[in-house]
């Protein structure tokens, strides 16, 4: 009787450890709603890299409020919003990346971009000779 108890209290354990462990995986395996939150230099403006289900977007907000404005939308899942970044109050930068294949192996080429917050204008910084 004493070893069926046992039994029955290991395969519990068991049991509730690979729960655990789906649910540890499904946390750690999706990506943060927000992440590489920046506040504009006079503190009035907060941009972010905002996560949904259709690709990642560049998104501003008026601080502190909580709702935001969508600026960037990139078009393909394997491509890359890797940091956004103030310049002044007027320009947002936003570097992003895609995967290139060349001689056999994927690597990332990645582009920078300026958006005026006024105009709503973005413009490619990056030289393309220098690619």
């Amino acid at each position: 009787m004493r070893s069926l108890l046992l039994s029955f209290c290991f395969l519990l354990l068991i049991i509730s450890s690979a729960t655990h462990g789906q649910e540890l995986y499904e946390k750690y395996a999706s990506l943060p709603i927000m992440e590489n939150l920046s506040l504009s230099p006079d503190g009035n403006k907060l941009a972010a890299i905002y996560n949904t289900p259709n690709g990642p977007q560049v998104v501003l907000m008026d601080f502190p409020s909580v709702e935001f404005t969508p600026l960037v939308q990139l078009k393909k899942a394997r491509d890359r919003i890797e940091y956004v970044v103030w310049s002044g109050n007027r320009y947002l930068i936003v570097a992003l990346s895609y995967p290139e294949y060349s001689t056999g192996d994927y690597f990332r080429i990645n582009r920078l971009y300026r958006i005026d917050l006024e105009t709503k204008e973005t413009r490619e910084l990056t030289d393309k000779r220098f690619s």
